[in-house]
């Protein structure tokens, strides 16, 4: 059986508002390496893979093919997640 939302939150390092798992991130495990501020339950966690997805669904969407690789973006993204859900930070994105 798999862990527990307060398990994963008790081995990952936090900032005062989000958790982090950079070993996971970095490593580009199946291990939760995000998690938001407001984040609920174990289905508001976030994988590497969660958020390559999420990265690469965004350039798509956005026609951004050609100026932009979801893998810079997904490290861009975990390197400035505070604490928000990674969608809000997706959709304020600047990319100027």
């Amino acid at each position: 059986m798999g862990k527990t939302f307060e398990e994963i939150i008790a081995t990952m390092d936090c900032n005062g508002y989000a958790y982090y798992n950079d070993e996971a991130f970095f490593n580009k495990t199946n291990e939760v390496c995000y998690i938001p501020e407001n984040a609920d339950d174990i289905s508001e966690c976030y994988t590497y893979n969660d958020l390559l997805v999420l990265c690469e669904n965004y350039i798509k969407e956005h026609e951004l093919q050609d100026e932009l690789k979801a893998i810079h973006l997904v490290e861009n993204m975990y390197q400035e997640l505070e604490w928000c859900f990674p969608e809000t930070w997706l959709n304020e994105y600047d990319f100027d």
